[in-house]
């Protein structure tokens, strides 16, 4: 019975320790303005191929597949469409929302998104995943 305590007191202990060091990250993601200080990003033009992370029309992240499988990207043969909005990858505190045009921001959306999530789904239909602008991850706590 005393082990069981002890391990639910350090349980909550290593939870409460956790918490504090996650508050603490946060706080380092945290814009130095309020949001309501900032002119937004300017709005996407989904007319330009640009402002698209996948398109089943073009070569992208989303055509992707594990090397040595027999996996290939049906896209073109696809009855269906997926419209895959991926999750931010703005992690940085100068603006509170990304410009679309942010190379670092769309690389690593592609890379590691776009070409680990979004590409799964390339054998069951067409990928169309647009660029929007992105919410630093502050935004979410």
């Amino acid at each position: 019975m005393t082990a069981y305590r002890n391990l639910r007191w350090t349980s909550k202990v290593g939870l409460l320790l956790l918490m504090g060091l996650l508050s603490s990250c946060l706080k380092l993601l945290k814009p130095g303005h309020p949001i309501s200080k900032e002119m937004p990003p300017l709005a996407p033009d989904y007319s330009n191929a640009a402002n698209w992370a996948a398109l089943p029309t073009r070569l992208d992240s989303a055509d992707t597949v594990p090397y040595g499988s027999n996996l290939r990207d049906q896209q073109q043969n696809a009855s269906a469409d997926v419209f895959f909005v991926h999750p931010t990858t703005y992690y940085r505190r100068k603006t509170w929302n990304a410009a679309l045009d942010d190379e670092l921001v769309n690389k690593i959306t592609d890379r590691e998104v776009i070409r680990k999530q979004a590409s799964v789904f390339n054998a069951a239909g067409q990928i169309y995943a647009p660029r929007y602008r992105q919410a630093t991850l502050y935004a979410f706590f």
